[in-house]
This record gives C-alpha cells, structure tokens and sequence, in this order.
C-alpha cells in the first residue's frame, strides 16, 4: 500500500510532494550543521599537531588557512536558514572550500623557515583531506552536489600539480615511462602521474558517494512518505491497524463490501448545555469529549470514521474484518460509557453540568472507499447498516436509556457474554424500513 493508494487526488499529492521536500530540505540544513561542527572538531585537531611539529611561522600561516577554512560552513549555514537553501550557494561555498583546500595544501609558505617545497609535501598523501570536503557534502542530501565536489576536487588537484610545474622552480617526472632515481628523490620534483591517480581516486570516490547520497536521498523521501502516510491513517485508524495497514500489499482505495459494527455517539441536549457556556468552554467541552471517546474507539481497535459536531461515528471492521468486530464494538461502548462517568464526577466536583452521553450500535453488510472529487476525498463507510445504527442512538432518548443495540450485533458477538446487562426492549421501528429493529438496551 502507498500513498498514493491511500489519497489518491492531484492536489493533495502536491500539499505533500511539498511537504516531504520541506522535510528533506529539514535534514539537509541538520547536515550542513553537522558538517561545519565537523570540521570545527576535526581542524581543533589539526591545530593543536601542527602547533606540536611546526615552527611558528609556519604554524601562524597554517592557523589562518585552517581558520578560513573552518568559518565557511558556518557562513554557508547562516545563509541557508536566512535565505532557504538553493543550489546555486551550495555549490558557490563547495567551490570556495575545494579553492581554500588546495591553496592550503599545494601553495607555498612564503614565511617558511627553511627551505619550502609543497611538491615534496604532495607526496605525504596529503590528497586525502579533500575526503573530508566529500564527506560535508554528503551530508546535504544532493548527490550532483557530492558528485560535482569529488569531480572538481579531483580536477584542481591534477590543475594543482601543473600549476606547481608552471610556476614554481619545480621538475617534471613526467606520466608513465621511467624516470631517473635522482629526479623522483629531488624534493623540487613533480610527480604527475601520481597526482594524477590521486585525482582519479578522489574523482571516483566522489561518484561512489553520489550514488550512497542518491539512495539516501530515495530512503528520506520513503520515509517521510511513510510517515505521511501513517499519520494520515492514525487519524481515523487505532495504533494497531495502522501497524497492520503498512504492512500489507492490498490498495486501501479499493471499494469493497464487507461487514461491519458500526457505533454512533452523542451529547444528549447539547444544545442547552451550550447555551450555559461561553464559546471558548463550549469547544472546550467538545475536545476533551471526542478525546475520551477517541480513546475508547483506538483502544478496542475501532475506526474513528468522523466527528458529527457534538458526537462521533466510529466503526469496526475497517478496514480489516475481525470476527471480534462486534464484541470490540460493544466494549468500546462500555468503555465510553465509564469514561464519560467519570468526566461527569470530575465535572460535578468542579461545578459543572454532568454530560448525558447516547449510543446506539448495529453490525451488517456495508460499502467501503472513497468518496467525493478531486479537490476532496474522504474515507466513507456507506449502506443501510449505518442508518440503522444512526438511528438506533437516536432512539436511546425515546428509550431513556444510554446504549441502544441491535439483536444482529448481538448475535454477531464471538463471546455471547459480552451481552450481559443488556435487556430487551420494544422493538423499534425506525424511518424508511418496513420491519422493526429488535433491540437491547443499557
């Protein structure tokens, strides 16, 4: 089952396609944080071994470089949560940073005690802390990105090299052939084939990493879809069936026909209850109502199937058929009938009017799917057994009673002793049906 199977509509596809990229855009911002923190950490290291081997001078000119270095993620950041992330500024600081890397690492000290030969430094593998700069980009979920980095990394270190050759008082090994020992031991010496593997090396790692940073990407886009799609479910759906729901293949969307306990609940004069408060105690009341039953529902694995202004249609059975689907639906009843006891007590104790809760339950065949347009669909539960429930708590005033249950709910019930205290009333007849309805009271 997908989303799409779920709310199938164009619109609504759209609200969410939104929604997950403002998630994903969420997790990039969280790993451009980690990135510069990182760095921060990893350069703090760097520091404190180049301030233990080097001498001052060239400690002083390292120290501003590792500086530069470790300030432009946070100004990347600071950027990103001002003005949203675009690629155009990722890629402008990824560039800034390759430029900062290879200046630090290929050009010489011009405060250098000694002799200074950045040629003769190329060959410590120095190379690898441009990992460090694909790791960062990795971290922002945009695998182009990640590829351009571990491309043009690989690109300014061959350029890097050259440029050492061209401008520096530098020699050549050149690529392949044999070159003699004392010209690959001269520290003047370049050696373009090795720099030129190492930018092959760091060119194909940055593709790995682009393709780890595209299926990670695809994982966040599926999870968020995931969790969009549960939470749209957990709506109408207990804790339990969502579980069972994410698990199985079958489009939620298919209309079908299937039986169902249907349970039907309200607030007893609600009317003049409402006209005693004011507005804000009046939705006040209203919201800790529909929670209590809420909870009563998702608790004995019942679907919230809508709110009616001051009651609430819930069902069970949907959207999977369970042979304890009725003795859920009374004992849902029943819990709901506790708990609005006990509201009532805490009510009286603060001096408020006690609220009279009716309900009425039916079990039968019923037409499940969804309904309505393109601009709006909603999960609907259709047929002749929701009327009768309807109608059934409608019935519950007439009666004087709280719960009103029909005889094919209570012959549906797997555990015949879930009926105890129930007794049997008149039976009703209700509008547009030619029979009555048997019926058991509470």
């Amino acid at each position: 089952m997908t989303a799409q199977d779920t709310f199938d509509r164009p619109k609504t596809r759209q609200i969410e396609g939104f929604r997950v990229e403002r998630t994903l855009e969420t997790e990039s911002l969280a790993g451009l944080a980690d990135a510069a923190r990182g760095r921060c950490v990893t350069l703090a290291a760097l520091a404190i071994f180049f301030a233990a081997v080097q001498p001052p001078s060239n400690f002083a000119v390292n120290a501003v470089g590792l500086a530069v270095f470790a300030t432009l993620p946070w100004l990347q950041l600071y950027y990103a949560r001002r003005k949203g992330l675009r690629s155009w500024t990722s890629y402008l600081f990824a560039g800034l940073d390759l430029l900062v890397m290879t200046l630090l690492l290929l050009v010489a000290n011009p405060w250098a005690a000694g002799d200074d030969y950045p040629q003769m430094m190329a060959r410590y593998g120095i190379f690898a802390f441009y990992f460090m700069l694909l790791a960062g980009a990795a971290l922002t979920y945009e695998p182009r990105l990640a590829l351009a980095t571990g491309i043009a990394a690989g690109v300014l270190w061959m350029l890097g090299a050259v440029g050492q050759v061209l401008f520096l008082d530098s020699k050549t090994v050149p690529l392949g052939g044999d070159s003699p020992l004392e010209l690959v031991l001269d520290p003047s010496a370049v050696l373009l084939q090795a720099r030129l593997n190492e930018a092959v090396a760091i060119a194909i790692t940055g593709v790995l990493i682009a393709m780890a940073v595209s299926r990670a990407r695809d994982l966040v886009l599926r999870e968020a879809a995931t969790a969009r799609e549960r939470a749209n479910l957990a709506r109408y759906f207990a804790p339990t069936v969502v579980d069972a729901l994410s698990h199985q293949d079958e489009p939620l969307a298919s209309v079908r026909e299937q039986p169902v306990a249907v349970l039907f609940a309200d607030i007893v004069g609600f009317t003049h209850l409402a006209e005693e408060e004011s507005p804000q105690e009046t939705i006040a009341l209203l919201r800790d109502f529909h929670s209590r039953l809420e909870d009563c529902v998702f608790s004995h694995g019942g679907t919230l199937d809508k709110f009616l202004g001051d009651g609430l249609m819930a069902t069970f059975g949907n959207p999977t058929v369970d042979p304890d689907d009725a003795d859920n639906a009374l004992n849902a009843a029943r819990a709901m009938m506790a708990s609005i006891g006990q509201w009532n007590a805490e009510r009286i104790r603060e001096g408020q009017a006690s609220v009279q809760l009716s309900l009425g339950l039916h079990y039968g065949p019923v037409v499940i799917g969804n309904v309505g347009s393109e601009r709006r669909l909603e999960w609907a539960v259709l047929g002749d057994t929701v009327n009768v429930a309807s109608r059934l708590e409608g019935c519950s005033r007439s009666l004087g009673v709280t719960l009103v249950v029909s005889e094919a709910l209570i012959a549906a019930l797997h555990d015949p002793a879930q009926a105890e205290g129930l007794r049997p009333a008149a039976p009703q007849q209700l509008r547009n049906r030619d029979e009555p309805v048997p019926v058991r009271v509470l």
